[in-house]
């Protein structure tokens, strides 16, 4: 008996990762309905799980993590193969693999390659589902830079990837930026708007083809972005209850992969989520304040500066990490519940932990501009 499409969506949302992979092996009915773009969105949306990308300090390593509402969490331990650059060179001191963003089911990776004169630094999109890795651009860099920064977004509107370099002295000023649209420009392009403002870009997200930013600038009313299509810098409002925007106690969140949110742990004892309903409508913010006094088991032994919210659920669910360390906590609202979920690998702190939103059809199937060039 043929089960309807339908209802093989409803069964399949329901399962891990790795189990909807192996899943597409079984026929090519099946393999048709997974690799569909469509079911990699239902599967966001509806999917008991959670996908968290990890990095590691000792040893350097990468992980993804899918932890169930039980509490419960499956590792993957991840193990990038760069094209045309060995495994065994990564663990040389010359070199180093870092993690600079995820978007459309992709992680990017910078690699590093430091000489005497130089540094070379190559991008990969890699995808951790399939262990498929492409590089997609290399920058050369002449001598010693202070500090820089690399961060990546997509415009709908053309299905192209841009990569972001910001290159800032020790008064975390922008000295020079550049871009590049992925599969469109030959090379760099220099950028002449301003980016004061919007340094550092550590808190920032890119949603509907802006990158957006808290400034360290405690006077902003309003939250940077960074058009994508027009590469321009603009704004948009804050919310009007919100009377001062903080870069160190706030963060951007994109919630079920289509809601644009501001996080804030400024007051201690509370989580408050303002979320914009009808994105770039000043009065479309929504407020939902979760007093962690009636959160039983939540981790007071934690400092505010201690944790980091890694993602926030339609349903008000929290999902917290401990910085540097080996645990997660799962928050949920309704049941005023935290969860501690240790990762298996004690003798590896974590470094970074980022909400990741996995797909289902291969970088070969990508039809996005760029990705296969």
């Amino acid at each position: 008996m043929d089960i309807p499409p339908d209802l093989l969506q409803e069964i399949f949302i329901r399962l891990p990762c790795k189990d909807v992979v192996v899943s597409k092996c079984v026929c090519r009915s099946w393999y048709n309905l997974l690799s569909h773009p469509h079911f990699t969105a239902n599967y966001t949306i509806n999917s008991p799980f959670t996908a968290v990308f990890s990095d590691h300090l000792n040893p350097k390593s990468f992980s993804l993590l899918q932890l169930g509402q039980n509490g419960g969490l499956i590792p993957t331990p991840i193990n990038p193969k760069l094209p045309g650059y060995p495994a065994e060179k990564l663990d040389s001191n010359n070199s180093d693999l870092q993690f600079i963003g995820t978007r459309n089911g992709l992680l990017f990776l910078l690699l590093r390659i430091r000489s005497r004169n130089r540094t070379i630094e190559k991008i990969y999109f890699f995808d951790p589902i399939f262990d498929e890795c492409v590089e997609i651009v290399e920058n050369k860099v002449a001598g010693a830079e202070f500090g820089y920064e690399y961060t990546i977004g997509y415009v709908p509107e053309i299905e192209t990837y841009k990569i972001l370099r910001f290159v800032y002295d020790d008064n975390q000023q922008v000295l020079r930026a550049k871009i590049l649209s992925v599969g469109v420009d030959h090379d760099w392009r220099i950028l002449e708007d301003p980016f004061t403002l919007l340094f550092p870009l550590s808190n920032g997200i890119s949603f509907k083809g802006f990158h957006h930013w808290v400034s360290t600038n405690p006077n902003l009313d309003w939250i940077c972005t960074f058009g994508l299509l027009d590469e321009k810098c603009s704004g948009i409002p804050k919310p009007r209850e919100l009377k001062q925007l903080s870069h160190e106690k706030m963060n951007l969140r994109v919630l079920n992969n289509d809601r644009f949110s501001l996080i804030d742990v400024s007051v201690w004892g509370e989580i408050t989520i303002w979320t914009m309903e009808e994105y770039g409508v000043a009065d479309s913010w929504s407020k939902n304040v979760i007093s962690c006094f009636s959160i039983n088991g939540f981790p007071w032994e934690l400092r505010r500066s201690d944790y980091h919210i890694i993602t926030a659920f339609p349903n008000e669910d929290i999902l917290l990490s401990q910085k540097g360390g080996t645990t997660f906590f799962y928050i949920s609202s309704e049941r005023k519940q935290s969860t501690k979920v240790e990762i298996p690998d004690k003798s590896s702190s974590m470094t970074n932990a980022t909400a990741f939103v996995p797909r289902f059809y291969r970088i070969k199937e990508d039809s996005t501009s760029g990705v296969l060039h």
